[in-house]
């Protein structure tokens, strides 16, 4: 008898340590945002576009890319492009809705169109005087995610071998929370040497636009990119 209770609990602890950690999957939102006026003025190939009080200053724009689409989501739909400034040390004084500090640090700004004039978007209170009120989980999304910078990952079921440090583990998604959004992003940039674990970040995104980053928490990491070193 107590032969077959040892072996029950060996077994049971077997299983208990093969059980693979949880994912909680959310379909990916279909969005597209606007960057035709960027398109249709070769803004991407120069500033042409841009009015020379934006250009002027000192350090100027350093490069204009198109947006990804998961800012399609931002009310009204002005066409938009971001742009960039990288600086291998702080920049004093200069103004950007955010920033990542690694060996080069990146400012990012925005470029909107508002009645055929483009406009320097450089603070989250320029995104909320544009944007809010923020009214619909899509709206808070793209919101979320242009003023922060981070991830929305919905496709955490495609990494071999995944290393999961929060269970369950649970892809991007946005909760209304009274007057406000709970919208649950990654931090998934990389700084230094492997392994890089990836945080995640729940961002509230009231109704006037203001924003609460909250703290990082372990959430994965890629086996695939322990080995890769990024400045």
């Amino acid at each position: 008898m107590k032969l077959l209770q040892l072996s029950l609990f060996i077994m049971l602890a077997l299983l208990s340590g093969c059980r693979r950690a949880s994912l909680i999957e959310h379909e990916k939102p279909g969005m597209l945002a606007d960057d035709s006026f960027f398109v249709d003025s070769k803004c991407y190939n120069n500033a042409s576009c841009v009015p020379a009080a934006i250009t002027g200053f000192d350090p100027s724009l350093d490069s204009i890319q198109s947006p990804p689409d998961s800012l399609g989501g931002l009310t009204p739909a002005y066409p938009l492009a971001v742009t960039t400034r990288n600086w291998f040390q702080e920049i004093p004084d200069f103004q950007a809705v955010f920033v990542d500090r690694c060996l080069v640090t990146t400012y990012t700004r925005y470029l909107v169109v508002v009645d055929g004039t483009v406009q320097l978007v450089d603070s989250v209170e320029d995104l909320a005087s544009l944007y809010a009120p923020v009214n619909s989980e899509s709206e808070a999304l793209s919101y979320a995610l242009a003023s922060t910078g981070l991830s929305a990952r919905f496709d955490l079921e495609s990494i071999d071998n995944i290393q999961i440090f929060n269970d369950p583990l649970e892809e991007t998604f946005v909760k209304k929370t009274g007057e406000s959004f709970v919208v649950h992003l990654f931090d998934t940039s990389m700084c230094g040497c492997g392994p890089h674990i990836v945080g995640s970040i729940e961002v509230t995104v009231n109704i006037d636009g203001t924003i609460i980053i909250g703290s990082p928490t372990d959430a994965y990491s890629d086996p695939a990119l322990d080995a890769i070193c990024a400045d």
